[in-house]
């Protein structure tokens, strides 16, 4: 089974704050935390399960791959060619916005103020599809585009 690169690209936005994982039988990308909640299930019952789950998922280890981190890892790089790629008085705007400590917010808030919010989310989007795309074939996993 091939696993999407479009769906994969999208979880690795994701996996700053949540686990994921390849299911490389299946072709399923696998966030935890993203499981449907009922309300009706105290938070211990969906804590326990959830750790159930996290098990199954941890011991058959050759079905289901871990997810990297990839996203934090190269968000400042995928950042910083956006930046060098646009025009002139935008290029020297997002440049400074990726100076210094909270360069992230920073930056988001420029591409907005510059109304370049589009352009990001294309230039982000063929970036991790991109990143999905080579962490596929490192981990010899089949993907479809």
């Amino acid at each position: 089974m091939e696993i999407s690169l479009q769906e994969l690209a999208a979880a690795l936005e994701k996996t700053d704050v949540l686990q994921g994982y390849a299911d490389t039988r299946d072709g399923r990308i696998i966030l935890m935390g993203e499981e449907e909640s009922d309300a009706r299930v105290e938070a211990a019952s969906q804590e326990e399960a959830r750790m159930e789950r996290l098990l199954v998922l941890e011991e058959d280890w050759q079905r289901y791959v871990p997810l990297p981190d990839l996203y934090d890892a190269e968000i400042r790089s995928i950042m910083q060619a956006f930046a060098e790629r646009a025009q002139e008085e935008a290029r020297a705007a997002l440049g400074e916005a990726l100076s210094g400590a909270s360069a992230r917010l920073r930056f988001r808030r420029t591409v907005q103020r510059l109304s370049l919010e589009a352009a990001w989310q294309a230039h982000l989007s063929a970036s991790l599809l991109m990143l999905a795309r080579d962490w596929c074939e490192e981990n010899a996993i089949a993907y479809r585009e």
